[in-house]
């Protein structure tokens, strides 16, 4: 009977531990503590659960690359001038919107 209950036990307990472990790495664990992190202001939670420097990064690179993209239909965009100054001009603009968002 000792025996059974040990076993029965252990099983319970190794259950639960995994199933802690495994709520930790789901996507609902991290919403959970990025809507935390929001309400209480805590700069680091947030950044623990969001990769913040890459989500800077895709949206500057979006918004350059549209920005580009409606020079590019510009009526004098024909020319390879204009267009190496535009991509001149992206390239440069980049890392200040970047720190700006960082900011």
């Amino acid at each position: 009977m000792k025996r059974t209950l040990i076993v029965v036990t252990s099983t319970l307990l190794t259950a639960a531990i995994w199933g802690y472990i495994h709520w930790l790495n789901t996507p609902q664990y991290s919403l959970l503590k990025i809507r935390k992190s929001i309400e209480s202001k805590d700069r680091y939670l947030f950044e623990k659960h969001v990769d913040t420097e890459h989500l800077i990064e895709e949206i500057v690179e979006d918004v350059v690359d549209f920005v580009v993209e409606e020079m590019d239909k510009s009526p004098d965009a024909d020319s390879i001038v204009h267009l190496a100054v535009t991509r001149g001009l992206a390239a440069i603009v980049k890392p200040t919107i970047e720190n700006a968002f960082k900011d």
